[in-house]
Formats: structure tokens, sequence, C-alpha cells
């Protein structure tokens, strides 16, 4: 109310031909009164009812013209002069907040069809995908938290302040940056550790596992369990590599037959080998091999251990 005094001040006042304060005692007056021009006398003789006679006559322009300043118009223009800015405010705020959950909540999924793919996550961290994996990750939200189904691996990178950590259907990892492997099926998921340090659990009570581990979380059960790997190199599909270190030939053999699907075994000796060479004899195979060709691979074993190797198709490749 007070601005609305200081600007019909501020709007009318001339120097010399105003009295200020009977200008706002006039303005109250057009706030409280029925009507600003006629005053509160009795009618007339005549039925006539007189005009208010003011000392700003010759001034007309005093007065406010056209306008309606009864107390009621007044707040019902204020109030929706405030409508009018807070609605389309109010809206902004509710479209602001609901388009910055929409981005924060955003999810980006990667998928792996009928062939290994390698993807690289906004944190850094490598994850190579066996055919029919999932993995999902909210990028602006939390980039070191991933959600995966079927086999993953993981190249993690090393950050002290946040643990990478990765939610399987019935499990899960944490680490500050490895080399690991997460295969999820229906009836157990499954850890294999290939460098660095890894913590696997269902809830709170969890199992340690470092470089060369393998434990599995049984459906139902609680705790993982820690246990010995069939093979040396259970994450060569995603590495590309066989690596052995004194690896009896037995294991390499089984390996290779699994991984390619064919049937490896030691042919007898051929005449006149020398003692300690037939298929019984304890071999074991140091060296590091691409997984691109399995003749090459027989080959080298071959020639290093000087054994023969016969080959029968059981499958193909997995």
């Amino acid at each position: 109310m007070e601005n609305s005094y200081l600007d019909f001040v501020l709007r009318h006042w001339q120097p010399g031909r105003f009295d200020v304060e009977q200008a706002i005692g006039r303005f109250r007056n057009t706030l409280s009164g029925p009507d600003p021009l006629v005053s509160a006398t009795p009618t007339g003789a005549e039925g006539r009812t007189p005009v208010a006679q003011t000392e700003t006559e010759s001034h007309p322009s005093v007065i406010p013209t056209g306008t309606d300043s009864r107390p009621g118009k007044t707040r019902r223009v204020a109030w929706r002069t405030l409508v009018a800015w807070a609605l389309p405010l109010a809206a902004a705020v509710v479209l602001g907040v609901f388009l910055f959950q929409r981005w924060t909540g955003a999810t980006t999924e990667y998928r792996a069809y009928d062939v290994v793919q390698a993807f690289t996550l906004p944190d850094g961290t490598r994850a190579t995908l066996a055919p029919g994996a999932t993995l999902t990750v909210q990028p602006h939200k939390d980039p070191r938290r991933v959600a995966m189904t079927g086999q993953v691996h993981f190249e993690v990178t090393h950050d002290e302040a946040r643990p990478f950590r990765i939610q399987a259907p019935a499990a899960t990892v944490r680490v500050l940056g490895t080399v690991f492997q997460v295969t999820e099926t229906p009836e157990q998921t499954r850890v294999d550790v290939t460098e660095g340090k890894v913590l696997f659990a269902r809830n709170d009570d969890g199992l340690m596992l470092t470089a060369g581990q393998s434990a599995v979380l049984t459906a139902g059960e609680d705790v993982p369990v820690r246990i010995e790997p069939e093979h040396p190199n259970p994450t060569a599909w995603a590495t590309g590599r066989f690596v052995y270190d004194a690896a009896p030939l037995s294991e390499v053999l089984s390996e290779l037959s699994d991984y390619y699907g064919v049937s490896l075994s030691l042919a007898a000796p051929k005449a006149g080998a020398r003692p300690g060479t037939g298929p019984t004899a304890v071999r074991r195979l140091t060296g590091t091999f691409a997984t691109d060709s399995l003749d090459e691979i027989l080959d080298a074993v071959s020639l290093a251990l000087d054994v023969e190797i016969r080959r029968t198709p059981t499958g193909s490749h997995p």
C-alpha cells in the first residue's frame, strides 16, 4: 500500500502546486470511500448531490482517472499479477527438476549379441562381454557402479577413493582396481581373479580373492566358496591368450580341447624315440600363446616338448 501511495505522489506532484499530505489523505479516501469524487454531505434541496470541491480543481490530472482504486480491486489485481508470475516460474522449476532427475537417472546399456565385444566405460574401465552378456551403468549418477548379466571380463581403472562395484542378480563384487571376470548363471555366480584383489559377497559376509583364485556363490547360499579352477586360463576368451607357467601338458591339452571343441591327446611314441617321451611321461609347458590359431599352438608345443599330438573333432568353438 505504501508503494501505491508513493507511486501516486511521484506521478502527480508539481512544485508549489501540490500538498503532499493532502494528496496522500485524498488518496487514502479514494481507497476507503464509495466514490472519490462525491462528498459525504447530504443531498441538496433539488435532490442533487453536490460535487466535492478540491484545491486541485484547476489541475484535474491530480486525480487519477480510468482506474478503479478500491481495496478489493487492488488486491485482486495484485493477486492476479502474482499468479501470472508464479505459475510459469513453478512450471519451470517442476520441469527443471523432472529433466534433472531424468538426466541423472539415465542409464547406458552395453550388450554383446553373437560375438565377444569390448567397451570402455565412462570411468575408463574396460569391459569385455561374452555373447549374450549385458552391462548397465548410470554414467551421471555413479559411473563406478554397474549391473550385469552373463559373463563379463573387467580391467578396472584404479581409484583409491571410489571402489568399483558390480551388481549381479545374486551377488556383489567390489574392487579398487584389478583384472577379473564375473560369470553369472541361474545356478551360481562365479568370480575369477587375474590381478589385484576382489571382495566377493552376497550381503555383508564376503570373501577376499587374490590373483589366481576363484570362487562361486551358489543360488540360495549366503557366502561364496573358493574353488580350484578347472583350467589355467579361464579368461582366455576375453584376453585372447593362453599363459602357462610349468603347467602339466595334460592340463594344457584339456584346456585347449574345451576351448576349441576338439579332443586332443598324445600319440604313441615313434619307433626309436628317446626314453621318457611317451604319452605317460610328465611334461610341463611354460609360455604364452595367442588364441587365434590352434594349429600354431599345437605345432609350437610339439616342437618344444618333442611330442606328437592327435586331434579329433568333437564339436565347434564355444
